[in-house]
């Protein structure tokens, strides 16, 4: 039923085992896993990566062929064939009914949805800039109250500032071939940009159904390494500083989001201010 698509880039290990365990781990059990490695064979964890990926001989291992993060999941994408698409980046965890969960939220949604994603925990680390103090804070990612208001025909720019994480993402595979998969080009937001071509745009065509499961079945972890923090995880701009500025404009361009005197007629005019302002501080 499931294609798991795990990426992994100079995962530690310790990390790393933890995802793979939870893939193990799971209740439902009709799927394939596809790992796919950009890790540079020099890289100092290299051989430890390797032992443990051996402990998983039923799990697909793939030397990436590219670079970038969105190189490797299409990459992995392309080699199943099941139905549904899961997403688990290899320094993030499952739960272990996580599989199940979705197997439930698909059962229960419309036969128009492409689109299921379940809430993360998510563990961020917070500094004082008065007295340097820093502490963690439990919070949940990938969980938005006002989702069940969302304006069907509009689904594409809610998606646009409302950051859904790709580890609690799943995707229906027929609706993903129609697409261009995950841009390439881009080095952040491609994950956005492909939540809002799997909805469609109603200036264009047809739109689709996407679905928030109310459950949290995972774990995301945020560290100095992860791509969101420190644009590393992909490999593709390693030695770039400016990856922001560089793609900034290109992704601007691809998300095709009206200006403010665009806005399309059936959203009230304060809540399209409202999401143009989230959709300028998610990039």
């Amino acid at each position: 039923m499931f294609d798991i698509i795990v990426p992994i880039y100079k995962i530690k290990p310790l990390f790393l085992e933890q995802c793979l365990v939870s893939i193990d781990a799971q209740t439902f059990e009709n799927f394939e896993t596809w790992i796919i490695d950009g890790t540079p064979e020099d890289w100092e964890g290299y051989e430890e990566t390797m032992e443990l990926i051996s402990k998983y001989p039923k799990f697909n291992y793939i030397r990436q062929s590219g670079k970038g993060v969105s190189q490797a999941r299409n990459e992995g994408i392309h080699r199943g064939n099941n139905p549904y698409i899961a997403f688990l980046d290899g320094d993030d965890f499952w739960y272990d009914d996580h599989l199940k969960e979705l197997v439930e939220g698909i059962e229960n949604s419309s036969k128009n949805c492409v689109l299921w994603w379940t809430a993360l925990d998510w563990v961020v680390n917070f500094v004082s800039y008065k007295t340097g103090e820093n502490w963690d804070k439990l919070l949940t990612c990938n969980h938005w109250p006002e989702h069940n208001n969302w304006e069907e025909k509009a689904y594409r720019f809610y998606l646009s500032c409302h950051p859904v994480v790709t580890s609690g993402v799943c995707l229906l595979r027929k609706r993903f071939e129609e697409t261009l998969g995950f841009d390439e080009e881009l080095g952040v937001g491609e994950d956005v940009l492909l939540w809002m071509e799997m909805v469609g745009d109603f200036r264009d065509g047809e739109v689709y159904d996407c679905n928030q499961l109310e459950v949290i079945s995972g774990f995301h972890r945020s560290h100095e390494n992860s791509t969101s923090e420190n644009k590393t995880q992909s490999g593709m701009f390693d030695n770039e500083d400016d990856i922001y500025d560089k793609n900034f404009e290109e992704f601007i361009k691809k998300c095709k989001i009206p200006t403010i005197e665009e806005r399309p007629e059936f959203i009230p005019l304060l809540e399209w201010k409202d999401m143009m302002k989230g959709f300028r501080k998610i990039i």
